[in-house]
């Protein structure tokens, strides 16, 4: 799966972003890089409220100079020696799991769960992409026996009510709602902090009372989370620091 952070198709997301609060910058602009991705550079005081609508003016540039950022970073990936895990943190749920690889004649990977959170893949390991797919495939099912329970629970304490809940692996998005009340769950969430995990099932049932960033939603989501703006930020970070076997 390739990381290429998209537009939002929908007034209820954004691209995201990482946000740096400047005492020299006048107004507010965008920057892209390999490095950090795309940086919104602000004056101090700054009302965040207006980047969404500052994003979308910015649509078909964005996508151009984000997709040239992607060029670059795929370059960069196939220059990597190795890009599969020994070790990998949930830290949703604050669990590691060793990884070890194994050749064996198997046209297929599989991923066995072993005692004392010990991952074991089986198959043609000599294939990075391959092996990168297969422990993706697990962090979504990891994802589906831990996220949809907290979502359902979520629901019942805020009172806000969902109509299904789906895993998917997504490229640019943490969660997404739909009209229809479908909230869509990143499984990458499962390697982000659990405070960050809670605010992004906030703010997607919040979606479902108010499916767009008004100051009603907004007010929705801090009477749920009342440091919700900080949440917001470190989540927006921690999308970059990401390990590059569930990037890639």
């Amino acid at each position: 799966m390739n990381l290429q952070p998209l537009l939002p198709e929908t007034s209820s997301d954004c691209p995201h972003y990482t946000l740096r609060e400047s005492q020299r910058a006048k107004y507010p602009r965008l920057r892209v890089s390999v490095e950090v991705g795309l940086e919104v550079i602000v004056p101090l005081g700054f009302d965040q409220r207006q980047i969404p609508a500052m994003l979308l003016s910015k649509k078909t540039w964005l996508q151009r100079t984000l997709q040239q950022m992607e060029a670059r970073r795929q370059l960069l990936l196939a220059a990597s020696p190795s890009l599969l895990p020994t070790h990998i943190f949930l830290a949703a749920i604050t669990t590691e799991w060793a990884v070890t690889y194994c050749q064996t004649p198997a046209s297929r990977l599989t991923v066995l769960e072993q005692s004392g959170h010990h991952l074991q893949i089986f198959g043609p390991v000599d294939n990075p992409h391959a092996c990168q797919q297969a422990l993706q495939r697990w962090l979504a099912r990891q994802a589906q026996q831990h996220l949809i329970p907290w979502l359902q629970h979520r629901s019942h304490s805020s009172q806000l009510c969902f109509s299904k809940a789906v895993i998917k692996n997504q490229k640019s998005r943490w969660a997404s709602c739909s009209s229809l009340h479908t909230i869509n769950l990143n499984c990458k969430l499962m390697l982000i902090p659990a405070p960050l995990v809670d605010y992004v099932l906030i703010h997607e049932l919040c979606h479902t009372m108010h499916l767009n960033h008004s100051p009603r939603f907004w007010a929705l989501v801090a009477s749920h989370c009342k440091d919700y703006q900080q949440r917001d930020t470190d989540l927006n970070q921690s999308w970059w620091t990401l390990p590059l076997w569930v990037r890639s």
